[in-house]
Formats: structure tokens, sequence, C-alpha cells
């Protein structure tokens, strides 16, 4: 079975092996490949191997890096035992054993031309068409190689432009959940700092009607006691005047006062005697 070794870079090589009636293997990052290249250098479908009469051709599918031999970019090339291609970073080893070079080589002596002399054209123009012609199944199989080509490239790039159609509305969604998530994270911002303030508002009401009762609490005491020091300095004052003028205090006179009240006739008696006068 012919023998393809991939080798990454910074990674061992990667041998595959494939029946030589395996007619199309597909190359390419993407998992539905048939070869599977972990290299960012490696397009998703970058490359397939075609079984053609006579051996291996390798044909570039649209990818961006391309196939390179030698440092030069091909569209395809024509491979052979002991090839080194490059995908990209990663290098494409190609090997054949010795049935296997058996029976391509049998396929190709298939395709040989006949002889320059079967061709030989007599003076007489109108013996052309005694020139042996090729095979039928020949043309007809080239034919049919080229045409399925050419139909592998035009469905290797509708893959390649649904992947970026596919790409590209990931990468919208992606933006519209970010916007979303980022819309939903200011909302709950905005809750919460309205809730805050809230509290903080509720907070200070509740101090403020604390302070309020504490302040009219202290003004009425305040008033109280001024009132209390003004009837005290009041009484000293005419205390000290009622002193002054009889030489005895004034609670002392006004207690005299009661006592000489409780003495004294009442007037209803006084004028009693008035009338038996």
């Amino acid at each position: 079975m012919p023998r393809v070794t991939l080798t990454v870079p910074e990674n061992s090589p990667q041998p595959y092996r494939f029946d030589l009636k395996r007619e199309v293997v597909t190359i390419g990052r993407n998992p539905e490949n048939d070869i599977v290249v972990g290299s960012g250098s490696v397009s998703g479908k970058h490359a397939e191997m075609l079984r053609v009469e006579g051996g291996y051709q390798l044909i570039d599918v649209g990818s961006t890096n391309g196939i390179k031999i030698d440092g030069i970019r091909h569209q395809q090339a024509d491979l052979h035992t002991g090839m080194v291609v490059k995908l990209g970073d990663v290098e494409f080893g190609f090997t054949l054993n010795e049935d296997e070079l058996a029976v391509l080589s049998s396929e190709s002596e298939r395709l040989v031309l006949p002889a320059a002399d079967e061709y030989q054209v007599e003076e007489d123009e109108d013996d052309l068409d005694k020139l042996p012609e090729l095979p039928a199944a020949i043309n007809e199989k080239s034919e049919n190689q080229k045409n399925q080509k050419d139909e592998d490239f035009e469905d290797s790039k509708e893959d390649i432009k649904r992947e970026k159609r596919e790409k590209a509305a990931k990468l919208e969604e992606a933006k519209q959940a970010a916007k979303l998530e980022k819309a939903e994270k200011r909302n709950q911002a905005d809750k919460a700092r309205k809730r805050e303030r809230a509290e903080r508002a509720e907070k200070n009401s509740d101090r403020d009607e604390y302070f309020e009762s504490k302040a009219v609490t202290i003004g009425s005491g305040f008033i109280l006691f001024a009132l209390i020091a003004i009837a005290g300095a009041f009484f000293y004052g005419a205390n000290a005047r009622h002193e002054k003028d009889t030489g005895e205090g004034l609670l002392k006179a006004v207690v005299n006062k009661e006592d000489i009240k409780k003495e004294t006739p009442t007037e209803p008696q006084e004028k009693a005697d008035g009338n038996s006068r």
C-alpha cells in the first residue's frame, strides 16, 4: 500500500497507508478529511491525492499556503517514491514499495504511444486516414480524469466559500451574544446603583429623623432650663431687694404673712361686731 508520511513542525512524523484501488484521498485541517492535519498553516481542505493511470498526483484545492516543491508553489504535482512536498509548513512524504512500483509501471506501459515509425506518412496525403488510432478507452479515461479534477476543484472552492460563510455567521453570532451580555451587565449595574441609592436615602432619612427628634428634645430642655434660670434670677433679685428694705428674706416674709392671715378674724365676724355696736 502507498505510504504517506506527514511531519508537523515540533511533532513526530505520522504515517498513513492506502490501498492502490483508493482513487481519492483528501488532506486538510477539517475532521471530515481522510488525513486530518493539526497545523494552522494547512487549510480546512488543503489538497487531494488522486490515483491516476500509472501513478499519483497531488492537487491543490484552493488552499491558502499551497503546495510547494523546493520552495516553489505548484497547483499540482506528480508524485514519485521518495518525494517530499510541503503543505504549508507540513512535510508530505510519499513512498512506494517494489510491488506497487511494478503495478504502476505496467499501467504506464499501456499508456505508451505507438512508435514514431508507425505514424510514417507517405507522399500521398490521402493515406493519412491509415494512421493508427489511440485506444478509445485511454482517451475516454483521460477525459474522465480531467473532468473529475475540474469537478473536485469546483467542489473544493464551494467548500471554502461555505466554510467562510459559516465562520462569518459564527462571528456575527458571537458579536451579538457579546452585545447582549454587555447590555445585561449594564442593566444589572444600573439596578444595583439604584438600589444602593434608595438604601442610602432611606438610611439618611432615618438618621435625619433621629437628629431632628433629638434636637427638639434638647431645645425643649434648654428652654425649660432658661425659664427656670430666669425665674431663679428674678426671685433672687426680689429677695435681695426685700431683704434690703425690711431686713428679712422674701420667703420668710411670705411665710409670716400667711401666719398673720390665719390669726386675723374673718371679715364677716367684723361686720357682725359692727352691727352689734
